[in-house]
């Protein structure tokens, strides 16, 4: 496959509505992952989303979060900030990168600290997060890959299990790490493994004969894992025990299933023009939005339900139904789509084809208030970012995102693996 073309179901628009000064990563070399980690800010998540694009929840940018004694106008020059007794300027400063106490293993460049938590990997293209580590899974796309995870703040990428077929989508929770897989070549069941944190046995949880609608979308909460085939007609919402037993359909007939998330009260999706919820002890299904064009990636929290729309959108709407926001308008194809407790962030992932051997980077990570406002650019200048609800995450400090800009051997390509796992403090 000496040309890759993007593997994007939605996402048209054109132009990037942001402002303010974002990294341009062109090419970033490798970090150590910094001097501290990151714990996730869940924004009142209960539960991992994903989406069958790509999947949901990130890596270790070399910052680390420490006291700050904030700023102090009249001690200080204009530009600079007073930090532990000294006046430093916080766009450059390797000690107090973005904020006081923000520490960077590589220079500080606009007061954003970037590195590569993981590099030489193929097609990095779903992430997840909890307090300690980076989770992906990383596809040859030639029938096989890995589940891997990197601690937050930085160091030697483990491998929690190989030889895994097409995996597609990850999530978390605070036992296990679950992945679908399978399902590209006919003798290949797709299915939904997951494997405790610190690595172990693996279990599979669901099994479907290929082309008979198996898992593509997934997501957890502390007793089920939820599931969908996916971008498929009349695809089924089913909800499986995460210690294995008899799995229970709680919805029929929907039409392109993008993205689910999950709260304790409600399982939440996105289809080919609509926004669904039913509650996750099953009922009456209902239809919180419609009339959209291609939503595709799908985050809550305490009060919202946030989406990515293919004509360029950015959306929230009340969990019970309401008014309509638009959050930004005019991206590049937005896609893989979190919220922590003031922002809401997604991937710019325009639909291109480049060679294996490099291209034009394009995508960019963008974020806007939860209330609305300005969207802001946090890097530009990225080679395919990875495709769906997982390619992108957030932190307490930091925002991560997979990039797979690949020349792999393995994957068509004449060079090197140049896939890599990012991490930019402050978010």
């Amino acid at each position: 496959m000496g040309t890759r073309t993007r593997r994007v179901l939605l996402f048209i628009g054109w132009g990037v509505a942001a402002c303010g000064s974002p990294i341009d990563l062109g090419g970033v070399p490798p970090g150590d992952g910094g001097l501290g980690g990151d714990t996730p800010s869940s924004g009142g998540r209960d539960a991992t989303s994903s989406s069958s694009s790509g999947s949901s929840s990130g890596g270790g940018s070399g910052s680390s979060s420490g006291s700050s004694s904030g700023s102090d106008a009249a001690g200080c020059d204009a530009g600079t900030t007073m930090c532990s007794g000294q006046c430093v300027d916080t766009q450059t400063d390797n000690n107090n990168c973005g904020g006081c106490g923000l520490a960077c293993s590589v220079p500080c460049s606009a007061g954003g600290c970037l590195v590569a938590l993981a590099s030489g990997q193929v097609w990095p293209d779903a992430l997840a997060t909890d307090d300690t580590s980076v989770y992906w899974v990383d596809n040859d796309d030639v029938g096989g890959g890995v589940a891997m995870k990197v601690p937050v703040g930085g160091g030697t990428p483990i491998t929690l299990a190989a030889n895994v077929a097409n995996p597609g989508v990850i999530v978390v929770d605070a036992v296990s790490a679950y992945w679908t897989g399978g399902g590209w070549f006919a003798t290949d069941p797709d299915t939904v493994v997951k494997v405790p944190l610190g690595g172990g046995a693996l279990t599979t949880l669901v099994s479907v004969p290929s082309g008979v609608n198996g898992p593509r979308v997934i997501a957890v909460d502390p007793t089920s894992l939820y599931w969908s085939s996916g971008w498929t007609g009349g695809a089924a919402m089913t909800k499986t025990p995460l210690d294995g037993g008899t799995p229970t359909r709680l919805a029929s007939g929907q039409n392109g299933v993008g993205s689910i998330a999950v709260d304790t009260a409600s399982v939440y999706w996105t289809t080919s023009t609509a926004i669904m919820k039913v509650p996750v002890g099953g009922g009456s299904l209902v239809t919180l939005v419609s009339g959209e064009n291609g939503p595709g990636s799908i985050a809550v929290d305490a009060t919202s339900v946030y989406w990515t729309n293919g004509d360029g959108s950015v959306m929230k709407a009340p969990l019970g139904g309401g008014t309509l926001v638009t959050l930004a308008s005019g991206q590049n194809g937005p896609g893989s789509i979190v919220v922590d407790a003031a922002n809401v962030y997604w991937a710019n992932m325009s639909d291109v084809s480049l060679g294996e051997d490099g291209g034009v980077g394009v995508d960019t990570v963008v974020k806007v208030p939860l209330d609305g406002g300005t969207p802001t650019t946090l890097a530009s200048g990225l080679a395919l970012v990875g495709y769906g609800a997982g390619a992108i995450a957030v932190g307490a400090t930091s925002v991560y995102w997979a990039v797979y800009a690949a020349a792999c051997p393995a994957d068509g390509g004449s060079g090197v693996c140049e896939g890599t796992v990012m991490k930019l403090t402050p978010k």
